[in-house]
């Protein structure tokens, strides 16, 4: 078995296994897209973007995954299957950076033990199946949240002991699709067929919700409703370490004294500190 630290790992007859771990799936996901996109720069001489996208754009990727997966690694078994997704990524990130970095390419995969010289191992083909827009758009969310808590913070001078997250309640999200089939900022249309599918009781939220859409549809790419909550509720270890606070999300709010749920929008969950 693969180890993150420690004696070398062999590449023969390396099989990823199962991944059940969503941030293991961001990350499966984000590497194929960056072979992807590499690939294609290079079939099309852009050597520049090409290196950009494996270097520079995924080691953004690889800092972010590193900060997520840190509390993880006491666990045996999330630690067995972040040592596979590792392997997986470190013997393709080999190949792809040969022609660009080639003594350290080769340095690394003879430490994975990958047979003969990288130079000559065949260049690795993105898995299509492993690229996934929802999951990707999960996560983003959750660096979304991360960034915008310690922007506010740092905005406001404040060190908040805890912080609440208000995610969008149903009618949003299928106020959003009507706006996504509409395909432009139409307000009038939009409100009409909210109203028409009496969405929500309360007119004037949907209103105001539909100038809100109108505005953003054009700017926000949709991949389909998401569970927010449990995307977020998966992440509150990760997000209470990044903010030095408690973080607590909430489907209902149950808890919103200065009113914040209303803000909410789907992928834009609402955030309350004190």
């Amino acid at each position: 078995m693969a180890e993150i630290k420690g004696s070398p790992v062999s590449l023969k007859d390396f099989e990823l296994g199962e991944v059940k771990k969503p941030i293991n799936k961001w990350i499966l996901s984000q590497f194929n897209m960056r072979i992807k996109d590499a690939t294609e720069a290079l079939e099309g001489f852009q050597t520049r973007k090409a290196l950009q996208e494996l270097l520079f754009i995924f080691k953004k990727d690889i800092d972010h995954y590193f900060r997520r997966i840190e509390q993880e690694l006491g666990d045996g078994e999330a630690k067995e299957e972040i040592s596979n997704v590792l392997t997986y990524i470190l013997s393709g990130w080999a190949r792809l950076m040969s022609p660009f970095v080639p003594h350290t390419s080769e340095e690394l995969w003879s430490k994975l033990e990958g047979e003969g010289f990288v130079s000559n191992a065949q260049w690795p083909e993105y898995d299509g199946d492993l690229i996934d827009e929802k999951v990707q758009k999960a996560e983003e969310i959750v660096q979304g949240l991360a960034g915008d808590i310690n922007e506010i913070k740092k905005i406001t001078s404040a060190e908040p002991n805890k912080i609440y997250i208000y995610v969008a309640p149903e009618w949003k999200w299928k106020v959003f699709e009507i706006a996504k089939d509409i395909g432009r900022p139409d307000i009038g249309r939009i409100m009409g067929e909210s109203i028409k599918q009496n969405l929500h009781d309360n007119k004037k939220e949907i209103a105001d919700f539909a100038k809100k859409v109108a505005r953003e549809v054009t700017k926000i790419k949709y991949v389909g409703r998401i569970d927010e909550f449990s995307i977020i509720e998966e992440s509150l270890d990760f997000l209470s370490s990044e903010a030095a606070a408690e973080v607590i999300v909430y489907e209902k709010p149950t808890y919103d004294p200065k009113g914040k749920f209303k803000n909410a929008m789907p992928y834009k969950p609402a955030i309350y500190m004190e």
